[in-house]
């Protein structure tokens, strides 16, 4: 059975930068887009925390390379019920290959 995740968000965590993408249904039930970049200091991080509640957001993932990570995952944890991380590599790319 494939599941199909209402309120998705996508991180892709940098150094200074985190750009979250979030995939929510309007009114006609149409998925709509959100694109926005927040800073990774504790001000940026908790809007990006905020930005996240506001759309309502069930799951999300993340892409990041080395420790950059950690601060984000943590603040994300307490806006969704569920958190997961890739390594560097693409999550499109992964998803593609067979296990």
């Amino acid at each position: 059975m494939e599941v199909i995740v209402e309120r998705p968000a996508a991180l892709d965590v940098h150094k200074a930068t985190v750009t979250a993408c979030v995939r929510v249904p309007d009114e006609r039930g149409v998925r709509m887009p959100h694109l926005t970049e927040f800073q990774t200091t504790v001000r940026g991080l908790l809007a990006l925390r905020d930005w996240l509640a506001a759309h309502r957001v069930s799951q999300v993932v993340m892409e990041a390379t080395g420790v950059y990570w950690k601060p984000v995952w943590h603040n994300s944890r307490t806006t969704s019920s569920c958190c997961s991380s890739t390594p560097g590599t693409s999550s499109r790319s992964r998803a593609a290959r067979p296990t």
